[in-house]
């Protein structure tokens, strides 16, 4: 599989193998390989949170005191692990990338996403509400900012084309991926 090593469950998916249980074993393998090669259609970074979300979901849900059955996840059992986890402590940002990383795995395992049932979906609308989703933003660059900024920059041929970015950047409101991928700034 793809990926830095073994699936976490392969232990698991082999001790299974060997008893007997071939049917659910080889139907979990297939799914545990179409979610690790989706995986490799995103960045890198995206993986990372994806998988640490899952896995977060996995380990929350293999309790067996609560019985519960990961993928696919019900729409209750996934209401109960988003109410769990705003209890938690965490922010509404948070646990919508969560809810994506669900969703996402549900698709590439060829499940339907409970995330789109109304259950969840209220659970997720009282979670907003109670916590609230306003982000917490940055202070914007001021005239004052890119003044200093750009005053600060040696008189060299490089410290000319930073002084030109960051102008440029400031005017066209560009972030720092946009302006790398300005076709018309490379040599």
């Amino acid at each position: 599989m793809p990926g830095t090593g073994r699936h976490p469950t392969s232990e698991r998916l082999a001790q299974q193998e060997k008893s007997g249980e071939w049917g659910a074993v080889r139907k979990r393998k297939i799914e545990h390989a179409k979610v690790d090669w989706t995986l490799e259609s995103i960045g890198r970074a995206s993986k990372r949170r994806r998988r640490g979300c899952w896995l977060r979901l996995l380990g929350a849900l293999r309790c067996a005191s609560f019985g519960f059955v990961s993928c696919p996840a019900t729409p209750e059992t996934l209401a109960f692990y988003l109410s769990t986890v705003a209890d938690s402590g965490l922010k509404s940002g948070s646990i919508q990338r969560r809810v994506s990383a669900i969703t996402a795995f549900h698709t590439a395992a060829d499940h339907d996403s409970p995330t789109l049932k109304a259950g969840v979906r209220l659970t997720l609308a009282g979670i907003r509400r109670k916590l609230g989703t306003a982000q917490e933003g940055k202070a914007p660059v001021m005239t004052v900012n890119i003044a200093a900024m750009t005053a600060a920059v040696p008189k060299s041929l490089l410290g000319i084309r930073d002084r030109a970015l960051l102008l440029l950047g400031f005017a066209g409101a560009f972030r720092r991926s946009e302006l790398v991928g300005r076709r018309d700034l490379r040599g």
